[in-house]
């Protein structure tokens, strides 16, 4: 989440706002124990606890270069968190209510990592690994502190500054405010003269009492009364199709690409946004909507754009979270012209930034707006535009530099930032990369700097007249074709385009790679539907084409095979369909494991040359005959499958348990869609078609008896075992595997070790046992 400040608009404080803050700087509303949340804070208090929530974590690095003084550095920042009480601040539920607590003194320590001793080749990545753990290291509300530094040993005078904030108590202008103070606090304490910087008149926390004061009333019901008929009949979400299948539950891996727009089209775009009587942003936007439109056949728009919320002088040095996001909704039919579409432009932003007083959790909560869990509700293109540039700060004869990270976050499918830089203009496009591949990105934004060379040339063509290209027309996914997903993951739905329901496949195509290359199958697991490969695929990278295999009955119209062999059949017909002649690359998470060792089987039975077999977290049978599981068993392992925790399930076993058996896959069902691990349109046959597969497939693995392979394989195990496989070597596959079997150990559970962050890792591992391409030597 970064500031916008490319609308600065006037605030005009009404009598009572002045009142207001009257008795704030005096001192009168400050008399208590603890304070209200704001409610940019609110709202990010209840996104912290939504499932499958990212870490709210902001992480700026800060080169330093020169002789540095460790202790005055960390003397300075403690000189800031003692000037700023949002860096003291921690957060607690009072009688049901969350609340926010100011310590009176608090003193962080400045932890030291020497990489002096790295070799230089490593060192650079060895930076961004700890930066990118520092990023994922989770805070704690309730016991704080939500922020903290850690300083990086590069060289004798070569330091990194890892600055990580809870967003909850501070946002991208406060990062500024940080890194601007403790540089005057060290500059003073290095020269032995006084800091020069004023004394704050308030603190965040007379601010969030403030606005909770202000917000209410007739000033809120005209608020929500604008942006009521602003939003009334929204489309739900905007259809973008996708390189490959949305994941089930939203994920935050994100890439960029960039596109510097040249001097002449710059001047030529603000020439126009003049004579319109609009500004750049209404210019630049207007066009990006264009795009949107050609690219999803949607005529209204909805995308969201951040205000840095610091609309009074008071509030200009304080650290907090100040950012709210306006909804900017257009209406692009009826074909009109660019300077039609601009007038529309200009009406819809001048409006809500009249009207940018209502937090957008109230919004959210009026508009009584659902959560789907593969995506941001209510607009998923994001579009920030900066103006200001960073303040160069003096840390004495320290050189402070700031240090991209070669990770971004992706809260949105698409964000667009916006940027002068000299005589040129930066468009950065940042995207979720489990979603589209970059040659879309860049082909995008190709598209828009020729959208934008059009409209200034002929300002009156209408929009529909404009061309696009036909290779961004046709994706891999569109939004909901009619065939459902069924795994030991959330359901997700596809449709086929124009609605026509197309005939079910058994091998699903998740990445085309080159051609020449030797593809990789992967196997599903009990749940049948191999999607929860997914994000595996992305880290695999994009020259390796990789198929997954779906199982006969996932689309609940044909028998389901009920044992391994036969399965092992039924999909060496369909690889044969893609690759007749080996050497073949195999590879099966969970029960997928056990399939794909008997498809291995099969082939090194007909002469053909297996190159890798490779079992996820896979448990070999153990060839006894056991009572079959219970009930509450299969629905608690499919429930885990959706990306329910084991915590989250144990407080809802409980209670369902207590239901009749009938009743309890409804209810199961119901607490998984209200959590938002499962879609809202789920429906409950889905739901018993996949734990009736579940059951089936669990079964056929109990029952199948393996027996020696004549090949290596190669294993890959969860960190934390289930409790029954703590110490069983290569889950129990070592005895099977005649050439020997190589295991590899991969951070998280059974059921993460496919997922965020654990699977980038389990990606590198897999690398290394892959066919290089055709030509390159088999």
């Amino acid at each position: 989440m970064t500031d916008n400040r490319a609308e600065p608009t006037e605030y005009r404080s009404t009598a009572e706002q002045r009142i207001l803050l009257a008795r704030l700087l005096a001192g009168e509303i400050h008399e208590q124990n603890f304070f209200p949340l704001s409610y940019a804070q609110e709202r990010l208090w209840y996104l912290d606890r939504a499932p499958n929530s990212p870490p709210y974590n902001m992480l700026r690095p800060a080169h330093l270069i020169g002789k540095l003084d460790v202790l005055v550095l960390q003397q300075s920042i403690n000189e800031v968190v003692r000037r700023q009480g949002s860096l003291r601040t921690t957060f607690a539920a009072v009688r049901g209510q969350p609340v926010q607590m100011v310590t009176p003194t608090l003193t962080v320590m400045l932890p030291m990592i020497d990489l002096q001793d790295c070799p230089a080749e490593k060192r650079e990545a060895e930076v961004y690994r700890l930066a990118i753990a520092e990023w994922q290291r989770e805070f704690n509300l309730v016991r704080g502190p939500l922020f903290r530094a850690t300083l990086l040993r590069l060289g004798p005078e070569e330091h990194i500054l890892l600055l990580g904030m809870r967003y909850i108590i501070s946002d991208g202008w406060s990062w500024e405010v940080f890194i601007k103070e403790t540089g005057a606090f060290y500059q003073a304490l290095v020269s032995g003269t006084s800091v020069s910087l004023p004394k704050l008149p308030l603190q965040y926390a007379d601010y969030s009492s403030w606005q909770r004061e202000w917000l209410q009333g007739e000033r809120l019901e005209e608020q929500l009364a604008y942006w009521k008929e602003q939003l009334r009949d929204a489309p739900p979400r905007l259809n973008l199709p996708t390189d490959w299948p949305r994941p089930p539950v939203q994920n935050y891996s994100g890439q960029w690409q960039v596109r510097m727009l040249p001097e002449r089209l710059v001047k030529s775009l603000k020439a126009l946004s003049e004579q319109e009587e609009v500004t750049l942003f209404m210019t630049l936007l207007g066009a990006f909507k264009i795009v949107l439109f050609q690219y999803t056949d949607q005529a209204d728009i909805l995308v969201g754009t951040p205000l840095a919320g610091r609309n009074r002088a008071e509030l200009a040095a304080l650290i907090g979270s100040f950012v709210n996001i306006l909804v900017l909704r257009t209406n692009l039919s009826g074909n009109p012209s660019f300077r039609e579409l601009l007038k529309r432009m200009r009406e819809v932003i001048v409006k809500a930034y009249a009207h940018q007083d209502l937090p957008l959790g109230i919004l959210f909560k009026e508009l009584k707006i659902k959560r789907e869990p593969g995506r941001s509700p209510l607009f998923q293109v994001f579009v920030n535009m900066l103006t200001f540039q960073h303040e160069q700060v003096e840390f004495s004869d320290l050189r402070v530099e700031p240090l991209p990270l070669p990770y971004v976050e992706a809260r949105f499918d698409f964000q667009l930032n916006l940027q002068e830089r000299g005589d040129q203009f930066q468009v950065e496009l940042v995207y979720n990369h489990h979603l589209f591949k970059s040659e879309r990105i860049i082909r995008l934004l190709e598209q828009y700097q020729a959208v934008l060379e059009q409209v200034v040339a002929n300002p009156e063509c209408p929009i529909a007249d404009l061309p696009f290209p036909a290779d961004l027309s046709h994706p891999h996914f569109r939004e909901g074709q009619d065939v459902s997903s069924i795994e030991l993951q959330p359901v997700t739905v596809r449709r086929q385009p124009q609605g026509s329901r197309g005939p079910f496949s058994g091998l699903l195509p998740m990445q085309t790679g080159k051609s020449d290359d030797h593809p990789l199958f992967l196997i599903p697991p009990a749940g049948g539907s191999s999607l929860c490969y997914t994000s595996l695929t992305r880290y695999l990278g994009s020259d390796l084409p990789v198929y997954g295999l779906q199982a006969q009955g996932l689309d609940g119209k044909q028998d389901l095979l009920v044992q391994v062999e036969a399965m092992a059949s039924s999909y060496l017909e369909l690889i044969r369909s893609i690759q007749p002649q080996g050497p073949y690359q195999l590879g099966g998470w969970s029960f997928g494991g056990i399939v794909a060792f008997e498809m291995a089987q099969h082939l090194q039975a007909e002469g053909q040359r297996v190159a890798l077999l490779a079992l996820i977290d896979s448990q070999a049978p153990a060839g006894e005959k056991e009572p079959d599981l219970d009930e509450s068993t299969y629905l608690g392992l499919l429930a885990l499958g959706w990306g329910m925790s084991v915590e989250q399930l144990a407080s809802k076993r409980e209670r369902i348990a207590r239901l009749e058996p009938v009743e309890q896959l409804a209810s199961l069902v119901e607490e998984a869609t209200q959590s938002g691990v499962l879609p809202l349109n789920v429906t409950l046959e889905q739901i018993r078609r996949q734990l009736h597969l579940l059951k089936t497939n669990i079964r056929a693995g109990r029952r199948y008896v393996p027996r020696p392979y004549p090949g290596a394989i190669i294993g890959f195990t969860a960190s934390t075992p289930a409790a029954s496989l703590a110490g069983v070597e290569h889950l129990g596959w070592g005895a099977w595997a005649t050439q020997g079997m190589t295991t590899h150990t991969i951070p998280g559970t059974h059921f993460t070790i496919l997922r965020e962050p654990q699977v980038q890792v389990l990606a590198e591992k897999l690398k290394h046992y892959l066919c290089a391409p055709k030509g390159a030597g088999d």
